[in-house]
């Protein structure tokens, strides 16, 4: 991910807290289902759209609490 990138859009209008949440989901994201740009770069990030789950969702999912 390029991340110091996606952090300049996400910090517009969007509080830090909000912004770093975010960032933390994307990464948790890349551990499981590898980098998503590349991803992105392949199928518009179409493969994990169509499970119909948000990085968060995907990341509650597949983090246990702790």
């Amino acid at each position: 991910m390029q991340e110091a990138r996606f952090k300049v859009w996400l910090e517009r209008g969007r509080s830090a807290g909000t912004v770093n949440s975010r960032i933390s989901n994307c990464r948790r994201v890349e551990r499981y289902e590898g980098d998503l740009d590349a991803r992105s770069d392949a199928d518009g990030l179409a493969g994990l759209r169509a499970r119909g789950e948000s990085p968060a969702a995907f990341a509650r999912r597949c983090i246990p609490p702790g």
